[in-house]
């Protein structure tokens, strides 16, 4: 089960310029509180994704069970077997919406599970720990990320859009107050982690200097804005926006390459 992408610049914005139908639980329980043996062999399947160093949340066993079982109590079998989707098929580089397809788990019931998880571990500093450590947060950058996700159920709602969606995003407003909240909580010698992530990516098979992607960068951030590269980027990555959305891209990255003076042919 693959956590979802912490942060819009790790699966849209960075990532971009580097260029459940059936919503029933099964009911079935065998113990009148427990979960069912088949619900068991899904729980099992998620709470090995949950502990994966790399895809998932590096949990302990307990806490990783926990959370897996969390889900089934919520969801069931049902969604499961409506989407084809076995035991086996559950791995870390997969979110639940992914697996299980558009709609198929709803908002409501992706918070439910969300909230049920405070019972296995502090989701916050789960979040926190992970996407401080991506951002390249110091000590202040984390406390001011781990104010940010509890105000307005920020972190919560970050998490329930690995379950609602095949891509794993949030939804728009999320995803705004997401981008809003990583540049309020990077360096504090002044740098921003998305313009720095930006950078990272457009010097990747390019033979821009840093200087030159830096510049390109912030050059893409001003032009765009966080609130409108929130509303883009909420739907995934470049290749899933709208002609209109390439385009604007597009034009704040060509914009921006005339301001920094940057050759095209410097982009790869």
């Amino acid at each position: 089960m693959a956590r979802p992408r912490l942060a819009l610049l790790l699966f849209g914005a960075a990532a971009l310029l580097g260029a459940c139908g059936d919503d029933d639980a099964s009911g079935d329980d065998d113990d009148g509180g427990g979960l069912t043996e088949a619900e068991q062999e899904y729980a099992a399947a998620i709470a090995v994704s949950l502990q994966d160093e790399e895809d998932g949340f590096d949990l302990e066993t307990a806490e990783a069970e926990c959370m897996g079982e969390a889900v089934m109590a919520e969801l069931g079998v049902g969604p499961f077997e409506g989407a084809g989707v076995e035991p086996g098929d559950i791995d870390p580089a997969s979110s639940p919406g992914e697996l299980l397809g558009d709609g198929t788990v709803s908002t409501e019931r992706a918070l439910a599970i969300v909230d049920s998880w405070e019972d296995c571990v502090d989701v916050v500093d789960v979040l926190v720990e992970s996407g401080g450590s991506e951002l390249d947060l110091d000590p202040e950058g984390k406390e001011c990320f781990r104010v940010g996700l509890v105000e307005g159920d920020l972190g919560h709602r970050l998490l329930a859009g690995a379950f609602t969606n095949e891509d794993g995003a949030p939804d728009q407003q999320t995803a705004t107050d997401f981008l809003a909240l990583i540049e309020d909580c990077g360096s504090t010698e002044g740098g921003s982690p998305l313009v720095d992530e930006i950078t990272a990516s457009l010097l990747e098979g390019s033979s821009l200097t840093d200087q030159q992607a830096r510049c390109l960068a912030q050059g893409v951030v001003d032009e765009l804005g966080i609130e409108r590269m929130g509303e883009l980027f909420s739907s995934g990555a470049f290749d899933d926006l709208t002609e209109d959305g390439q385009s604007e891209v597009t034009g704040a990255l060509l914009q921006a390459a005339v301001a920094c003076d940057v050759p095209l042919d410097g982009f790869g």
